[in-house]
């Protein structure tokens, strides 16, 4: 009984997920190549745009981003991030990192006050807005773009389900069409960002359909041990938020000889091109805690 109550749960889990639910990806999968290609911070440009699937509700993927926006291997580099946002929220981003509005007024979104929360409303994206405006008013040149379907009630309740990947690949497309930084990077769910899955009603993920058009970089988040905090669907509770351990790999990081950030296959994969691997990650939790917790 309690083997099938863990299979249903699962299965609820990855359903809502697909329908643009407040769940996360829950494991952290180990590496896939024992012969990986490290990746130095000045020629990640060379694989832009680089998708980045993530378990939400971390901190890491986001202080990797913010160490090689200040890293001094790139001066003068336009730098465009692009995140599982939804796009109404841009005018408020762009405010704040401006240096026009305050903190308060950013997170008075709804985006942040949803019924039950997950790791795409965390504080690491604030904190990470943050470091951003202050890299900008140090000269540094970066963009921070929300790509998700609209929350202000202006997109039919008929875009919210499978079409919602609809909605992000025409929202990612537009950007990179229009918007030529020297490096992309877009980070998104995990799997949002595998090149060959399709989900149930024959819709592509958002790598699937970007690599169409676009030649990208797809990279799947790793890491040895850690945190994440999640919401998964429950058999007695709306849903279980909180924080999770994942399991630690001990055997993981003698992988990675050049310790943490990306690497790619030496052959290609169906799902992804690479890693980015972090020896521990750490959980951070929504900027609004939700009633649900």
């Amino acid at each position: 009984m309690n083997y099938l109550i863990v299979f249903l749960c699962a299965f609820v889990t990855s359903s809502i997920h697909a329908k643009e639910g407040p769940t996360a990806d829950a494991a952290l999968p180990p590496a896939s190549s024992s012969q990986l290609i490290y990746v130095p911070l000045n020629k990640i440009k060379d694989h832009s745009p680089l998708i980045i699937g993530e378990t939400h509700g971390t901190q890491e993927v986001l202080l990797f981003l913010t160490k090689l926006i200040k890293s001094e291997q790139r001066p003068a580099e336009s730098t465009a991030v692009l995140l599982e946002l939804p796009a109404d929220l841009n005018p408020l981003i762009e405010l704040y990192l401006k240096g026009e509005s305050a903190q308060d007024a950013l997170v008075r979104h709804p985006f942040w006050h949803r019924k039950v929360q997950d790791g795409r409303s965390s504080q690491a994206i604030v904190d990470f807005l943050e470091s951003v405006k202050v890299a900008r008013d140090n000269g540094a040149v970066v963009e921070v773009y929300g790509y998700d379907r609209k929350r202000d009630g202006s997109q039919r309740p008929s875009q919210q389900g499978l079409e919602r990947e609809n909605i992000m690949v025409n929202n990612v497309s537009a950007y990179l069409k229009a918007n030529k930084a020297d490096t992309t990077f877009i980070v998104t769910g995990r799997v949002h960002a595998k090149k060959n899955f399709v989900y149930v009603g024959d819709i592509p993920s958002l790598a699937n359909q970007l690599s169409d058009v676009h030649r990208v970089t797809s990279v799947n988040m790793v890491a040895n041990k850690g945190s994440y905090w999640a919401c998964f669907a429950h058999p007695v509770k709306t849903f279980d938020c909180g924080v999770k351990e994942i399991q630690t790999k001990s055997e993981l990081a003698a992988q990675y000889l050049q310790g943490e950030g990306v690497y790619l296959f030496p052959k290609a994969s169906s799902d992804f091109d690479g890693e980015l691997y972090f020896e521990r990650v750490q959980f951070s939790p929504p900027v609004i805690t939700s009633q649900q917790q």
